[in-house]
Parts: structure tokens; sequence; C-alpha cells
């Protein structure tokens, strides 16, 4: 355990951060929220031509909870595009192209919370372009105004929950389809055994395969789309987003599911595994209340195309004379396997209050009906008057307006509280293990790739962290323990931990305006890392509000061995001083300090009237003149500030100028060059109106 050099550094009159001279003790665990009986519904009104009804109250609802009639105990229209802009640094997006250098944790920037799983094994490889253009559409009109997640059901090339659009956008280009066929998967549970000869090695499989009537590969795509829907479905159970939804980009599975989304579910004879991970997914959406919108990239398909969409034809097909799919005759429908796939996609979204767009060519307008449903709709809130009872749930939201129709999630599950840690678990490393990081410590985290010519890269960590002000004389303020983890991406194990713990004092000595929402303070600390794909995951525990808190922050290193100079991140601070509390780690080295000279600032939300200073630093192996240009481009490209400037001092050290911009998005680029070689960086920051 690493404990904190012997400092107690005092800035502006703010706070005091004291290290610990002794071994920390055990913390106790975390404390978090406990069970929250209040139920919520989104609920979606629309007219009988398909438009957002508003101006609705809650006298035009009822609401039943398994078949009993409910006081509605809370309701609230969103729309999305009225909503108050209180909070300048969650509401005052970054653009969408600059890339996100801190991470934060705070729920109030999580306003709504989309997924889009990407379904590729089961998109057909022709239509790649098709499917990455819907991605793209979605990325570029969702992002704006939420957090999103990008998860392919292959398993690759899937991000983290960000609102850093170039990820999402790096993640859809690299979608392919991985079905070599237009027709969709057979759900097929029941095979053929055979004898297996245990020495027989790779030569089984392709015994296997021709045993059965359906690939074994087809078998387990299907189940890796239920299993990725169920564990993304389990990934937001804990997100304080009040609107959560997947967008599914898939071209289905031939599946009949009539009667899987009930509870009890319809009757399966024989092996179930379909049927089974249908359930499980369901009741997965249902405890997270996620709703399901589902795209299907095949388009509008007619009678006249459907014996190319069902090439390869499965043998015997009922109802279809010669392996021809007779498309108008209802009776038979459930026996076509694009039909099936079409059907299953609407059935399985309508069950979870979405709605599915398929044998449609426009997806543009079903992308925009889609956010439609997330920017407009009704929370209705109730208290279970019978709180116990099964984990299925059935509800029903009816109005006394004629003509509309609703959607809303059918059932719902008790969510709960987190499952504790288990028994020996450190809490530190156990907040740090879900999907989501945790919201109940509020913290941002910031990292610096310092200056290098090896092939392995010394990283500097801002990790900030925020508590309410208490009382006005000079007192312990909180004890905190925090602990820093480095994931490879690759393996998915951590490479590189460590914990310490820290002190902090208010000090009213001095101070001018007393914080009054929340004192923030800062540890800087550092590790040397070599070339790869990573996730920094920081967890901490406070004293003062007795909770763990946990943020994510996505980091590549690159390999500078071989570049003739290199520059550092790109580092932001205020000139007049730091705004925080700030102590450095003894893993700060001499030279870790030299190259960051500033205390950084996590902020990226800007005054017109603030003093920006900039400043990166450069390493090179020869002595030679670097001229760096500093730039400043609207969200839209245009550039509005352009400053070239001389590395002197390996620095690069110069004053942004915010108060010629005006309020709105930017890109910040700093381009660096020895007159053949040239290093470009760049973040997003944007200036508020006022103050």
């Amino acid at each position: 355990m690493m404990s904190l050099r012997a400092l107690a550094v005092a800035v502006g009159g703010l706070a005091v951060l004291q290290s610990q001279g002794q071994q920390p003790q055990q913390p106790q665990q975390p404390t978090f929220r406990t069970r929250v009986d209040l139920i919520q519904v989104n609920v979606v009104a629309v007219d009988a031509a398909g438009k957002h009804v508003s101006g609705l109250t809650a006298a035009d609802f009822a609401l039943f909870d398994r078949g009993k009639p409910q006081t509605i105990a809370t309701f609230q229209e969103i729309d999305s595009g009225r909503l108050p802009v209180n909070n300048d640094q969650a509401r005052l997006r970054l653009p969408a192209a600059a890339r996100r250098d801190v991470a934060s944790n705070h729920p109030a920037e999580m306003d709504r919370l989309v997924v889009l799983v990407i379904d590729d094994l089961h998109i057909y490889r022709g239509r790649t372009d098709r499917a990455k253009t819907v991605a793209r559409d979605a990325v570029a009109k969702l992002a704006p105004g939420a957090f999103m997640a990008v998860l392919f059901t292959s398993g690759e090339h899937s991000t983290e929950v960000t609102d850093d659009s170039s990820r999402l956008v790096s993640a859809v280009e690299t979608l392919k389809g991985r079905q070599s066929w237009r027709r969709p998967n057979p759900a097929v549970d029941g095979q053929t055994p055979i004898p297996i000869d245990p020495e027989g090695g790779i030569e089984n499989l392709d015994k296997v395969n021709k045993s059965q009537s359906v690939k074994v590969q087809e078998f387990f795509d299907n189940m890796s789309q239920f299993k990725t829907l169920q564990d993304a479905a389990r990934m937001l159970r804990l997100s304080p987003a009040r609107r959560k939804a997947f967008v599914l980009v898939s071209e289905g599975i031939g599946l009949n599911p009539v009667g899987a989304y009930d509870e009890p579910p319809a009757d399966c004879k024989g092996p179930c595994y379909h049927q089974t991970a249908l359930e499980d997914m369901m009741r997965a959406m249902r405890r997270s209340n996620v709703a399901t919108y589902a795209l299907d990239p095949r388009g509008h398909v007619t009678s006249q195309q459907l014996a190319l969409e069902m090439h390869p034809s499965p043998p015997g097909l009922l109802g279809t004379p010669g392996g021809t799919p007779a498309d108008e005759d209802q009776a038979f429908r459930w026996a076509n396997p694009v039909r099936r796939a079409q059907d299953g996609l609407r059935l399985m979204a309508e069950a979870s209050g979405g709605f599915a767009v398929t044998d449609e060519d426009d997806l543009t307008a079903g992308l925009s009906r889609i956010i439609e449903d997330l920017d407009h709709y009704y929370l209705l809130g109730f208290y279970p008057a019978d709180p116990d009872g099964p984990q299925y749930r059935p509800l029903e939201v009816k109005t006394s307006r004629t003509g509309l129709t609703l959607r809303f999630r059918r059932a719902y599950a008790e969510i709960g509280p987190p499952d504790p840690p288990k028994k020996g678990t450190d809490p530190l490393a156990h907040l740090v293990t879900a999907a989501l990081p945790s919201s109940d410590v509020p913290m941002r985290l910031h990292a610096v790739q310092l200056p290098s010519l090896a092939k392995d890269t010394r990283v500097a960590f801002a990790l900030e962290l925020s508590t309410p002000p208490r009382g006005r004389d000079d007192r312990v303020l909180d004890d905190i323990r925090y602990a820093l983890f480095v994931v490879d991406l690759k393996t998915g194990r951590v490479t590189q931990q460590f914990a310490n713990t820290a002190q902090v004092r208010f000090k009213t000595e001095g101070l001018v305006d007393r914080p009054t929402d929340a004192v923030r303070y800062q540890i800087l600390t550092s590790l040397t890392l070599p070339p790869g794909t990573y996730q920094v995951r920081a967890s901490a525990m406070s004293d003062t509000l007795a909770a763990g808190g946990s943020v994510f922050l996505p980091l590549t290193v690159p390999d500078s061995s071989r570049r003739p100079f290199s520059v550092s991140d790109l580092m932001l601070g205020y000139e007049s001083g730091p705004r925080t509390a700030v102590t450095r780690d003894k893993t700060m080295s001499v030279e870790d300090s030299v190259r960051v000279p500033l205390e950084p600032t996590l902020d990226r939300v800007f005054a017109p009237a603030d003093r920006v200073r900039l400043f990166a630093a450069v390493a090179r192996r020869q002595p030679v003149g670097l001229t760096a240009t500093v730039s400043v481009r609207t969200a839209d490209g245009k550039t509005v500030v352009t400053e070239t400037v001389v590395a002197e001092d390996d620095a690069i050290d110069t004053i942004l100028p915010l108060s010629t911009l005006a309020p709105g998005s930017y890109v910040l680029r700093v381009g660096v060059t020895d007159g053949s070689s040239r290093v470009e960086r760049e973040l997003g920051f944007a200036v508020r109106s006022g103050g």
C-alpha cells in the first residue's frame, strides 16, 4: 500500500490536503443507497398519424399493477427540447468530433442513456454498407443529447458508455456483416447426436455440423444476440438515467417468439434454449426499465423478393410448394423465416415499450421516430400497493383520450440495491467491477501522456472528487481512500493498480467566497505504461459521504520510440491558479512535476472572463527548433483563432483568448512541427454565456 508523501498544500485559501503518516486502516464497506419503492413508467402517447401528443395530465392516465389500479404518485411530461439549462457542464455539449479527455460520473450529466447494439452476427455481409450508414446516422442523431455505448454481438470493437462521439463513430466504422447468406438464421434447439471420435480434433466440428438440421455456429450466434442484450440490460440496471434504451440494428432471427414474453411463458416441448434465452433477456430489460427500438437494414422485402432473401432456401418449408414462400397467405407467415425475423423484432421491441422499423426502406425516418420517442414522453411513478409478490409484475397504462396509442413496458421487476462485495473483497476493487461507474461520490478523471522518446510512456493522472462543504471552522472535511486500476482491453485483465489515502481540511482563513455546492479536491499521480489500449478505472471512498464512487477513462498509449520528438497531451489550467485543492502523490517524480508544472483543471466549460492557460511539454532527440500552431475551431470546422508559438524550454505555454469567443462548443488543436515531422494534439471545450 503506497502512502502520500508528507505534504500539506494550501491552495487559494480553499482547502488543505494532508497525507497520512501511517498505513491506512481498512475502510468500512461503502454505504449504498437503499431500495427505492417508487416504480417509474415511461409512457409515449401518439395519435393516429403517429405524432407525439403533448399536454396530457395525470388525470388522463390510469395505471394498473397486476390488474389492480394504482395511484399515480408522481407525474412529469418530458420534452428534451424544453429542458431547463441548469448545469452548463452537463447541458452544453462538447463538439462531437473532439476527443473527451476528462471522464465524469456525475449523475446530472446522464439524463438519457442509449446503447447502440449492432447485431453484426445476423447482418448479411452484402448489406454491411447499409447497416453502417444506419449506425452512423444513429450516432449522429442520438449522441448529442445522450450518453451512449456501442456493443457488437460478436463482442469486437465495443465501447464503454461515453459522451465522446468520436469513440462511437470509430467503433461504427469497424462494422462488418458476419452473415454469409441472406436468409435469417433458424432457431432450432433440437440436434441429432452422433458418435464422436475423442481424438478426432477439429474434424469433429465438421461432422457435427453435417449431422445437424442447423449449423452449430448459427445456434451460438443466436445465443450471442440474446446474451448481448441481456448483459447490456444488466449493465444499465443501476444507471441514474431516467430514459434508457437500446437501438438494435439487426436483421433478426427466424424465430416465432409468440408467447415467449408472457409469464408464465408459452409451453415448450423438448429443448427450449432459444425460448429460455429470450425469457432471460426480457427479464433483464424489465428489471432495468430499458426500451428497445429495432432497425432492420434489410429494408422493404416484397413478395417477389422473398425468394432471393430466402437463399439458400431451407428444405421442407411448410405451406410453400417447392420451397417457394407464400407470403401473402397469413396462415403460413410464421413458416417464412424472413417474416418470422421481421415480426420477431417487432414483438420484442413492443414488449419492452419500444417499436421496430422493419420492412421499410426509409430507415432515416424510422430513426427520427425513435428519437421523438426518446425526447417526448410522460414519466409516471407509483408506489405498489402490494410490494411483495412474483418478480414478473404485469403493467398496463390506459388513457381516457380517444384515438391515442400508448407505448410502455408491459411488466416490471423490483430493482433492489446493488450486490454487496463478496467476503474478503476490497470495497475499492468492488466499485470498479461494475459495467457502469458508481456516482455516489462525484468524481472526474483526466490522463496526460507525458512526452516520451522510449517505448513506454509516463502517464500522469488527475483524480478529482467533490464533497459538500461542512461547517465554518477549520476542521477535517473528509478522509478518503482511493485506487487506480489499469485494465488492458485486449486481455481484460488489470495490468497495474495501487491505492492511497488522503485527508482534506476546510480552511476559512482568507477565504472570500465560500463554496455553496461542493468542495473539489484533486490528486495527481503517475504510472509508466507500455503501448496498448486501456481503460483506467478509479474508485474512491469518502468518509464524509459514507459512500464510494468510481469513474472510467479510455486511454490509448502509442509507441513513441521512433519519433524525432514527442509532445504531451494538452493541459489546461487557470492563469490565476487552481480552483481546487491539489496534492501530488509520491509517484510523481521530479521529472514528472517539471513536465506538469501547473495544476490542471478538469473543467471543459468556461466563462468568457476566464483566462485559461494552455500547456504541453515536449521532448526531442536533437536540439532542433519546434514551432506550434494553436488553433480554435467551431463545431462546424470554422477556424476562429490561430496563433504560432515557439516551443521554448521544452514546453508550449500560452493563454487562450476566451473573451473573443462567442458562447458555444470548440475544438482546440495544437500542431507541432520540426519542419519535416508533425504531431497534433486536440481536445474539446465550450464557452458558456455570461459570468
